[in-house]
């Protein structure tokens, strides 16, 4: 069964919330929705690299909060609730030097307040590069 508000929740649509924004200057793209997982990913390039020439580390916590904190909006009628950051902490785990970088959120705790989601993010090779939870704050409108 799907966690998600809107049943007929489309790719589509998810792709929409990527124009205008951080997601789109970055590169940050959604890929893939199951009826509990949300999936995106960014390519390794000069505006995603540090000075070492690293996939910078931020941005693993970057790609966890945008798949964490979209897809803990996409369970709520956002009419009447919204989904914001509360914590964030990511564990670096293999540094990625080209290629892509997937993210996937999964959920942990979906509650009346509080959404909980851990975010692992991999390399082309399905290495995992680094784990973050997310906690969101439910706030009622």
């Amino acid at each position: 069964m799907a966690i998600w508000f809107n049943k007929n929740l489309s790719l589509e649509d998810i792709r929409k919330t990527e124009r205008g924004n951080s997601l789109e200057y970055l590169g940050f793209i959604f890929t893939q929705i199951t009826d509990s997982t949300l999936s995106g990913y960014m390519e390794v390039s000069p505006k995603t690299i540090q000075p070492l020439g690293l996939f910078h580390g931020g941005l693993n916590c970057f790609m966890g909060e945008t798949l964490g904190s979209c897809a803990s909006n996409f369970c709520l009628n956002n009419k009447e609730q919204i989904a914001v950051g509360l914590n964030i902490y990511t564990d670096h785990l293999k540094v990625v030097t080209k290629g892509q970088v997937t993210g996937t959120a999964r959920p942990v705790h979906l509650g009346r307040s509080t959404h909980l989601w851990e975010i692992k993010t991999f390399n082309e090779q399905g290495d995992v590069t680094s784990i973050s939870k997310l906690k969101t704050f439910i706030k009622c409108l």
